[in-house]
């Protein structure tokens, strides 16, 4: 556009704003996706304009919220830009309609200013999403009660560059768990089929033992049933092999290096010259990095997002792509 003479030159700037169909929530509250635009109207010599783009999350309750309850909502949302985003969020506005119409709440969240990690490239975008977005965020906000504390565990080394990636590790080893504990089976038999099982194995236990290692021996027999920390690796693992296995390419032995490092971080022993080598070699930080990419591969899964919008995804993430290309063994 061309102003000359000091003329003001009068342009509209015609974009319609968007939304989404609604979709119900498990509580009865219903949730759509809006997209507003926004620009300059009138053009007093300006060459150039930018047209602006805002998300906002619309939530139609049906009954009255506290405001502890109304942020939590907003907090579920904030947690999900911050995930695909790999960086801090924040909530920017959060807006009440209640008179003339149903109770609602638009919330605008947006990735924080502050310094990212320096390694870490977005998972996801919105536009990524498409027009799946009103799904994956009804699935999040539905679910966000089993994932918050996967999300804390996971996200909990990557706002600051200077962690130690043993503690970044941990964090993650510790998420992959968590998650699967919520949201998979983990035992070898049904809690009542391995009552009988129980009860066999505690008559065993010596009686003249001290009460205080009798009762830490029923103890350790009550979780004899559960899975342990490499067999929910192996469930993960077969079910995001697609996508894992370019990581990870030996299902058995690298599930079982995870699980090595993971135990000789928690209970140190003389015994790990070897590993303590290891974790002060290159190959530590590209497996931590790896064992990222599993817990994220596992949250999506969790939303109901198919293999196959998660490989679209990965395509175009360059760290996925050149974390394939490296080894995370000792040469």
């Amino acid at each position: 556009m061309l102003v000359r003479m000091g003329r003001t030159v009068r342009r509209a700037i015609k974009q319609k704003n968007q939304r989404s169909r609604s979709v119900a929530l498990n509580d009865g509250s219903k949730l759509s996706f809006l997209t507003a635009y926004h620009g300059l109207l009138v053009f007093n010599r300006v060459k150039a304009v930018t047209l602006s783009e805002t998300d906002y999350v619309r939530i139609e309750c049906p009954n009255r919220e506290s405001i502890d309850q109304i942020w939590q909502r907003a907090h579920a949302i904030r947690s999900l830009v911050g995930f695909g985003m790999r960086r801090a969020a924040c909530v920017d506005d959060i807006v009440l309609f209640i008179p003339g119409g149903p109770r609602a709440i638009l919330i605008f969240a947006r990735s924080d200013s502050g310094d990212a990690h320096p390694t870490m490239t977005p998972l996801f975008t919105r536009p990524a999403l498409s027009n799946k977005m009103t799904h994956y965020l009804r699935a999040w906000h539905d679910n966000f009660p089993k994932l918050e504390a996967v999300l804390a565990l996971a996200s909990a080394a990557d706002y600051q560059s200077g962690t130690y990636y043993s503690l970044q590790f941990l964090s993650y080893a510790q998420a992959i768990e968590t998650l699967h504990r919520r949201t998979r089976k983990g035992r070898f038999e049904d809690h009542d089929a391995y009552k009988p099982t129980l009860a066999v194995l505690k008559r065993a236990i010596p009686e003249d033992l001290q009460e205080d290692y009798r009762k830490r021996i029923e103890s350790g027999l009550n979780h004899l049933n559960e899975w342990s920390l490499l067999q929910r690796l192996y469930d993960f693992y077969d079910l995001e092999a697609r996508n894992i296995r370019r990581l990870f390419p030996e299902r058995d032995r690298d599930m079982r290096l995870i699980r090595d490092v993971r135990n000789y971080l928690t209970h140190f022993e003389d015994r790990g010259r070897r590993m303590e080598k290891y974790i002060q070699d290159r190959s530590f930080v590209i497996l931590t990095r790896k064992l990222r990419f599993f817990v994220e591969m596992c949250l999506l899964r969790s939303i109901g997002m198919s293999e196959a919008t998660k490989s679209k995804l990965l395509a175009v993430v360059r760290e996925y792509q050149w974390l394939a290309t490296q080894s995370h063994r000792v040469a």
